[in-house]
């Protein structure tokens, strides 16, 4: 199942799949991050803010548990490296400052 096809999933799903939804957007991040960023910038269910923030909300409480220590190096560094002028800028930025905010126990 392709991103686009989760986030379909998550918008229709009563909640019953939020956490597997969750954790395989999370995967695919550390696993591809610069064409997941892509499909999440660009995909028409993100249009809608609630939807997105319920998406970028549930990826970064996933990420702390995703991945190994040397993954989940590369990922931030790879997020913290995108300039403002980049087309993921917003997007990269609003992650990392869930992930952060969960890593911390905020």
């Amino acid at each position: 199942m392709g991103t686009s096809q989760i986030l379909e999933e998550l918008k229709i799903s009563d909640g019953g799949y939020t956490e597997d939804c969750f954790s395989v957007l999370s995967k695919r991040l550390v696993e591809f991050p610069e064409d997941t960023l892509c499909i999440l910038n660009h995909n028409k269910l993100m249009s809608d803010t609630d939807f997105e923030a319920l998406v970028i909300t549930g990826i970064g409480a996933e990420l702390p548990y995703i991945g190994a220590a040397e993954e989940k190096d590369t990922l931030y560094k790879y997020l913290k490296s995108i300039s403002t002028d980049e087309e993921y800028a917003e997007i990269a930025s609003r992650i990392l400052d869930e992930w952060l905010s969960e890593s911390d126990g905020s």
